[in-house]
């Protein structure tokens, strides 16, 4: 690559920042995430496969901490559902410190495209968890009841799986708490003290 000085002027007017770095890069955005290849397959050291989704999170800070969080946890991809923020805006970038290039990313147009993705690259629909205090209704006219499970009584390392984490404020869309309620995919939470409402959308994530 090549490394030129700039003055003073020229960096500020690169930089969205009061007092940047003063280190400005130009680079090309990876492409988007598309599964093992076959000789990633063969070499990696892991037995199975970790998402986190993003379900509209529109915090760039909230993003930028999750990548970090997703990449020193060893997860594949994080997969961008609609109304997401953009993954490359500065502040995301600034607050991930370098993971942006570390974690694949795939953006999908919808949820149906994204359960079609997760599967090909072997996470079932009862290995998908929303983070979620609801639970699943009657399913199919049966009597089991899904509930949600504190974070720590699911073995995320003994299978394919995936963690979909909600819009700050808002939760998750209506289209995934449906998918909850009715049992096509399961629920977790991290268990609070009482009086806590509810956890940051980086820190659930993260925990």
């Amino acid at each position: 690559c090549n490394v030129r000085l700039a003055a003073d002027n020229v960096m500020k007017a690169a930089c969205d920042t009061v007092t940047p770095q003063g280190v400005v890069a130009v680079v090309d955005i990876p492409p988007p995430y598309e599964g093992q290849t076959e000789i990633e397959r063969e070499t990696s050291s892991k037995d199975h496969t970790f998402f986190i989704v993003f379900d509209g999170i529109s915090d760039p800070g909230n993003v930028g901490t999750l990548l970090r969080s997703a990449f020193s946890v060893g997860a594949d991809a994080i997969i961008a559902l609609p109304n997401t923020c953009d993954l490359w805006s500065p502040k995301a970038i600034r607050s991930a410190m370098g993971t942006s290039f570390q974690v694949p990313v795939r953006s999908v147009q919808s949820w149906d495209e994204c359960l079609t993705f997760m599967e090909s690259c072997g996470v079932t629909n009862d290995k998908i968890y929303a983070a979620t205090m609801e639970g699943s209704e009657k399913a199919n006219g049966a009597e089991l009841v899904y509930e949600s499970k504190p974070h720590d009584n699911i073995h995320w390392t003994d299978h394919s799986s995936a963690l979909i984490l909600g819009r700050e404020g808002t939760g998750l869309t209506s289209e995934i708490r449906k998918a909850v309620a009715e049992g096509q995919i399961r629920s977790v939470h991290v268990p609070m003290e009482p009086g806590i409402e509810s956890l940051n959308a980086a820190v659930c994530g993260s925990v």
